[in-house]
């Protein structure tokens, strides 16, 4: 998996994906790690599988999320 760091935005997620709104060119197949903000300091890690592209962005099929604890 490549190391890169890009921006997007989520748009109508789910337990099951997410579809993420990017600039940045990617390829169905793909793996990428997302860390996702929630409420109260908290941080979701996932990792997804891009399924499908358009020329929005992607929709993404979590394979595994992390919930992450907050930091003090």
């Amino acid at each position: 998996m490549k190391k890169d760091v890009y921006d997007g935005s989520t748009k109508n997620i789910s337990a099951a994906g997410v579809f993420i709104v990017a600039d940045q060119q990617f390829e169905v197949g793909q793996l990428i790690k997302l860390n996702l903000p929630l409420k109260k300091g908290k941080m979701v890690r996932a990792v997804g599988q891009i399924m499908w592209l358009n020329d929005e962005g992607f929709g993404l099929k979590f394979i595994e999320i992390k919930d992450e604890k907050p930091s003090r």
